[in-house]
């Protein structure tokens, strides 16, 4: 449950940052115009994780060239009981570039929630994508969509990022 608050609280901050930036874009805030990019996707489904140690793409962005903070958040569920580990990462298609892992005790079912996030410098347009595998793999095992109880919305597994530098 910490892990969803964090997760809570830092998506908070990225959609704060942007509509702070869209008012900068705009010509409020008293210091002239700023253009500056932001983007963000999330799972439009659920994803089913059957094979152990596979990643499986979730949502993704395109970025250009520049410096970006990129925040990112996954909900497993598992519906079976066994004890798994579930890793997520960001991958840029060649190499990962921020990773975190969560686990889930032997309970039928529960929700783990795991977040990613890195500063990266792109050379150029470069697509980011957030995956997810599990240690358990099986039928059972998903990426989602919505949270698993009480889902408002598609947006229980994400992927933002602002731009911050040239």
């Amino acid at each position: 449950m910490a892990y969803k608050n964090l997760i809570d609280q830092l998506y908070s901050i990225v959609l704060s940052v942007r509509d702070r930036l869209a008012a900068l874009e705009a010509g409020g805030g008293g210091g002239g115009a700023v253009s500056l990019d932001s983007f963000d996707a999330a799972l439009a489904s659920d994803v089913q994780m059957a094979t152990t140690g596979t990643f499986y793409d979730g949502p993704a962005i395109t970025l250009g060239a520049g410096r970006w903070l990129v925040v990112a958040h996954v909900q497993f569920v598992r519906s079976a009981t066994t004890a798994t580990r579930f890793v997520a990462r960001i991958y840029d298609g060649t190499s990962a570039i921020a990773s975190a892992e969560g686990s889930h005790p032997s309970q039928n079912p529960t929700a783990v929630n795991v977040a990613c996030n890195a500063i990266v410098t792109l050379a150029s347009s470069t697509t980011l994508t957030l995956q997810g595998t599990t240690t358990a793999g099986s039928s059972s095992c998903t990426m989602r969509a919505a949270t698993h109880d009480s889902g408002s919305g598609n947006h229980a597994t994400r992927i933002c990022a602002v731009k911050i530098g040239p």
